[in-house]
């Protein structure tokens, strides 16, 4: 039921020198680069950079349609490049932090952000002129203050759709509850791109 990233696939070795502003070249030669800095005006990629094309890369490869990487561009500038200047009719929101504050800013005129997580942070600065020049409108929602029948009906429906293989979600790594320790160590420093999920 679910997209599994726990087989390798390719494993690649990569020699680098200088620091941030040295150079990096992979051991079959595919990768040459000079590495610069973020902020400054080196000519070289900066760390980040590769990491985020690397993640957005592997995005694209699960079907995702369009990716924006934000350490190339801000959310609301990814969002109206894709849009064609429209900007985004609805926003779901569940990082919070700044965010939050930035997809406020890619909302289209009349459009509506819900957030409903905060592992981002809880608390945020949001531009004024976001809500009143796009008549924009911000909402939360929490699946457990719905009534039992919506949460029911969203519980049979999310059920349903992974049973029928319609969703898959992806699933980074799991480990027995009795190593959750170890899951959050690998969630926090590992970085995956995905779920991490403990077996009972």
């Amino acid at each position: 039921m679910s997209l599994t990233t726990e087989k390798v696939l390719y494993t690649a070795k990569a020699h680098s020198k200088g620091g941030r502003n040295g150079e990096s070249r992979s051991s079959d030669g595919r990768l040459d680069i000079k590495l610069s800095s973020p902020g400054t005006t080196g000519g070289g990629a900066n760390p980040e950079q590769l990491f985020a094309a690397g993640w957005s890369a592997w995005a694209k490869a699960l079907g995702f349609g369009e990716v924006i990487d934000t350490s190339a561009e801000k959310l609301g500038d990814g969002v109206r490049r894709i849009t064609g200047g429209y900007g985004a009719d609805i926003v779901i929101d569940g990082i919070g932090g700044e965010v939050l504050s930035e997809a406020l800013g890619a909302l289209a005129p009349g459009g509506s952000l819900t957030t409903l997580g905060y592992s981002g942070g809880r608390k945020t600065t949001i531009d004024v002129t976001n809500l009143i020049w796009q008549q924009a409108s911000i909402k939360s929602f929490i699946l457990f203050a719905q009534p039992q029948a919506a949460f029911v009906d969203a519980w049979n429906t999310i059920v349903s759709l992974l049973g029928s293989g319609a969703i898959k979600p992806i699933v980074a790594k799991t480990f027995p509850l009795a190593k959750a320790a170890d899951a959050l160590r690998y969630l926090v420093e590992g970085r995956p791109f995905g779920r991490v999920v403990l077996t009972i």
